[in-house]
């Protein structure tokens, strides 16, 4: 007697797959730049004519990224490379420098005092009708004013910018 045995045939198929990994690019853009002479309370102080060196250290700036640069009150009021620049401010007041990579901005407030001068009078009085020194009346005044500064890149009362 035949007995018919049915057979059957698995086949089991394995396919290898590399274990898939997604990274998300997390980092960004932080503007940022230092000045020398260093800022204290986000305000850089010289006096008139002295100069400020910025540079940038902006972290996550991508592979081509734009630089703008805004000086206002400096001899030149905007560049458009990284830096550093070192910009000389030759009028007193208030001024805002502000850098912009890839769009997004950081600044820094700029104060430039006016020279202030060391004054000094030496003064004669001559009395014409009683032909006397010091007498009021009748008197004619012969003075000598002086003004100084020591060194004309410096101003009294200001940070000095070596």
């Amino acid at each position: 007697m035949i007995k018919l045995v049915k057979k059957s045939l698995f086949v089991l198929i394995f396919f290898l797959v590399p274990e898939l990994t997604l990274q998300a690019e997390t980092s960004l853009l932080l503007t940022s730049f230092t000045a020398n002479p260093a800022a204290v309370n986000g305000t850089v102080t010289i006096c008139q004519g002295q100069s400020i060196t910025y540079t940038n250290t902006s972290t996550n700036v991508g592979p081509s990224p734009t630089y703008a640069w805004s000086f206002p009150g400096g001899n030149s009021t905007f560049a458009n490379s990284v830096g550093p620049h070192t910009i000389t401010y030759a009028t007193a007041g208030n001024y805002t420098t502000i850098l912009s990579v890839n769009g997004v901005s950081s600044s820094v407030n700029v104060v430039v005092t006016a020279l202030q001068y060391e004054n000094f009078k030496i003064g004669l009085s001559y009395d014409a009708i009683t032909s006397k020194i010091g007498k009021s009346g009748g008197t004619f005044e012969l003075g000598l004013v002086y003004q100084f500064d020591l060194d004309a890149r410096k101003c009294f009362g200001c940070p000095i910018n070596e």
